[in-house]
Parts: structure tokens; sequence; C-alpha cells
């Protein structure tokens, strides 16, 4: 009997751990798929809010990027003129000062660029030292870094120099960053240079005599080659100019301070020298910018040659008048001018560039009736 009821609680129990054993097996493909579930949905959104985030960072790296580059652009511009300034309260000769403000500026601007590839270098490398070699490759890129090709280079790799790797939207910034000084480059080297070839005789000045013109009334005497010929035709000093100007002031040789001769337009300008000088657009500077050129101010490489000699302006009277102003300048009534010693200066280029270029064969010159007067006046 005993035997009986232990062999049917053995079989009891062996049902009873046959039954658990299919339930697990039953529930635990369950619990299996709900964890995946649960580890899936907690991967996407953990994916989801990094996503976010580096948006997010993106975002406001980029809108600091962009106030860090206007504020730059501001500074550099407020750094220019005040270096233009102070370099043109020492130097009287505007080319002089153009140079020596662009050489400080270029200057000041290498030296920000290294200054910033050693700062992004320990950014990306903390605690490491640049070294000997590290460190030249940082000063060249530096200096290299105002064309902008190697922040171009940089952005089509993906990793900035003996730096960290770059995202996307990293690299093209760093690319299109490296666009913009590039261009700036280009069209600062380009203005440059035509700015220099202008103000730069094509010739060497050649010392040539007065060229003696014959009266425009044959019953009248030789005209004194010395003496800047009166013009009948010429309407009469312009009202508007101020009281003292020396480009209307009387010669008078016999009063201290003044020149022999006054400034002239050539024969068959029907308008004042005020016009004249606006159709030409010779220097006119302001006494408060003595250095600057004028607005309506244009160097002489861009001169139209035709159009001035269509205007009556030749090879002798361009001479001719460069030496009135450089007299002009040369005298008392000249502080107070402070476009006579830039005008005789341009007015020599011109004439070098006439005599380099002389007028073809079968050319006819045929004055230009002067533009409408106004009310500005030009020193």
């Amino acid at each position: 009997m005993a035997g009986q009821i232990a062999g049917d609680v053995d079989l009891q129990r062996q049902r009873v751990i046959a039954a658990a054993q299919a339930a697990r097996s039953q529930v635990e493909p369950i619990i299996a798929a709900q964890r995946a579930a649960v580890t899936a949905r907690a991967t996407a959104e953990k994916a989801r809010i990094a996503t976010a985030v580096a948006t997010q960072r993106a975002a406001i790296q980029a809108a600091a990027q962009a106030q860090r580059t206007q504020a730059t652009e501001q500074i550099g511009l407020a750094i220019g003129w005040a270096v233009g300034a102070i370099v043109g309260l020492f130097i009287a000769s505007s080319t002089v000062a153009a140079i020596v403000t662009a050489v400080i500026l270029i200057g000041g601007a290498i030296g920000i660029a290294i200054y910033a590839r050693f700062q992004e270098f320990y950014a990306d490398n903390p605690g490491q030292d640049a070294g000997f070699w590290r460190g030249l490759g940082l000063v060249g890129l530096g200096i290299a870094d105002l064309t902008g090709i190697p922040y171009m280079i940089e952005g089509i790799v993906g990793q900035r120099a003996f730096g960290a790797k770059m995202n996307t939207a990293q690299s093209a910034e760093r690319f299109g960053m490296g666009l913009v000084f590039l261009i700036t480059a280009g069209i600062a080297t380009w203005r440059g240079v035509k700015w220099f070839r202008g103000r730069a005789p094509t010739t060497p000045p050649v010392e040539r005599p007065p060229v003696e013109r014959p009266p425009a009334d044959p019953n009248q005497p030789p005209v004194d080659p010395n003496q800047a010929p009166a013009d009948p035709s010429r309407a009469p000093a312009d009202p508007t100019r101020a009281a003292g100007d020396p480009d209307q002031a009387p010669a008078d040789p016999n009063r201290p301070g003044r020149p022999a001769a006054r400034p002239e337009a050539p024969r068959g300008w029907r308008g004042t020298l005020n016009e004249f000088g606006k159709r030409l657009r010779w220097p006119a500077r302001s006494a408060k910018a003595p250095n600057m050129p004028g607005p309506n101010e244009i160097p002489v490489g861009e001169v139209n040659l035709d159009e001035v000699r269509a205007m009556g302006v030749d090879e002798a009277w361009a001479r001719q008048q460069a030496q009135v102003y450089r007299d002009i300048a040369g005298s008392e009534i000249g502080r107070n001018n402070p476009s006579a010693r830039p005008r005789a200066e341009w007015l020599e280029a011109l004439a070098d560039r006439l005599r380099a270029q002389p007028r073809g064969p079968g050319l006819t010159v045929t004055p230009q009736p002067p533009p409408p007067r106004d009310h500005d006046d030009e020193n």
C-alpha cells in the first residue's frame, strides 16, 4: 500500500514538472520577444534623441560661427579704417600710405590665422604639444589660409589638418569658408594690381619743354609758353567755387605765395574747369581725408584715351597743367588744396599714357559739350 502511494506521488511530481517545463517553454519566447521589442524601442528613441541633439548642436554652432564671422568682418573693417587713418596722418603720399596700410593689414590677418590654427590643434588634441615640425606646418597653413585653399581641401577630405575628423555639416562649412576666402583674395589681388597699374606710369616720365600754342586769333600776338593762354570761348569762372580756390585764383606773380600760372581747361572746352574735371574724373580730394580718392576719381589706367582726346586733351596740355598743379602744391595756397599734388601726378601719368599710345591716323578731335552744371564744389 505504501509503495503504491509513493509511486502515485512520484508520478504526480513528474506530471507537475512536465507541465511547468511546457509552460516555461511557452512563456520564454513571449518574454524574449517583449524584451527585444522594448530594447528596439529604447534604441530607436535613443537614436532619435541623439539625432535631435546633434541637429540642435549643429544649428547652434552654425549660428555662433555666423555671428563670429560677422563680428570678425566688422572688427576687420574698423581696424582697416583705423590703420588707414593712422598711416594717413604720418605719410603724405597716398600710394605709400596705401602700401603701408595693406602690409599692416595682411600681417595682422596672417597672425590671426596662425593663432586660430594653433587653437584648433589644441582643441582637437588635448594634452598634446604641437612640437617643432607640426608647429611649422601650422604656421604655413595659417599663412596659406588667406587664400582659402587649405580650408577647401580640409572640407573635401573631411578632416582638419593635424586635427579631428568633421561631419558632413562641418565639412560643408569648412569648404564654404575656403571658397569665400579664395574669392575675396582673388578680388583683392585683382583690384590691387589694377590700382597700381593705374597709379604707375606706363613709361618713364620724359621732361619736355613747353609747347607754344598758336593764338586763337591770327591778329593776336603769340602766346607766352610759360603762361597758360586765356581762351575767349570759355565761360566765366564758376560762381559756385569758393573765393581763394587755386583752380579759379587769378595768376598774380607780384603777390608772394601764388603760382605764376593758373589751371586751364583745353582749348575748345565750352564749360568751366569744374565741369571739365568732373568729366575727366581727375583727383578731387577732401581736406578731411586728403589721402583717400574722391568718389568721382578713377586711376589713370582706366581713362579712355579716345574720350579725353575728344575733350581736347593732349600730351602737351597734360604736362603743362601737371607743372601748374605742382607749382600750386608747393605754394602757400597749396596748403588748402589737397587735390593739387595728386592731380599733378595724375596728369603727368596721363601725359605718359598719351605719349605711349598716340592717336591713330585719320582720327579727328571733336570737342564734347560740357556736362549739366550742378552746384557741387570740386578742389
